[in-house]
C-alpha cells in the first residue's frame, strides 16, 4: 500500500494506492476512501482527455471504466504511484510527502 499526499492551494489530498486500485481523500471531510467510481468528474476534463465521449449519456461512466482499465494494465503499485504523480501533477496538484507499506511518510523532492 501506498499514499501519497498532494498540496492544492489550501486542500490536501490523500491518494492510496493497493495493488491496482487508486482510492481519494480529501483531509477534513470524512478521512474516508472513495474508489474512482465515486468520484465526481468533470465533463470538460474528461472530454479533454477522451475526446469521443463528447456526446455520450453514460460520459463518465465509460471514462471510469477506461481508467480502471489503464491501471490493470500496469505492473506494480510503483508504477501506478508513478501515474498518478505524473497525471496530477499537470493539474496543479503537488506531491509532498509518500507513505509506503505503513512506514513514516518521506518528503518527497521538489
Amino acid at each position: 500500500m501506498i499514499d501519497i499526499i498532494f498540496y492544492f492551494g489550501q486542500e490536501i489530498m490523500i491518494v492510496r494506492i493497493e495493488g491496482k486500485r487508486m482510492m481519494f481523500s480529501h483531509t477534513g471531510v470524512t478521512g474516508s476512501f472513495s474508489p474512482l467510481g465515486r468520484l465526481r468528474l468533470n465533463k470538460n476534463g474528461v472530454i479533454r482527455e477522451f475526446p469521443d465521449l463528447i456526446n455520450e449519456e453514460d460520459w463518465q461512466k465509460i471514462a471510469i471504466e477506461r481508467m480502471d482499465e489503464h491501471l490493470s494494465k500496469m505492473k506494480s503499485e510503483n508504477e501506478v504511484c508513478e501515474y498518478a504523480q505524473s497525471e496530477l501533477k499537470k493539474y496543479g496538484y503537488v506531491p509532498k510527502m509518500i507513505k509506503k507499506d505503513g512506514f513514516r511518510p518521506m518528503m518527497l523532492s521538489k
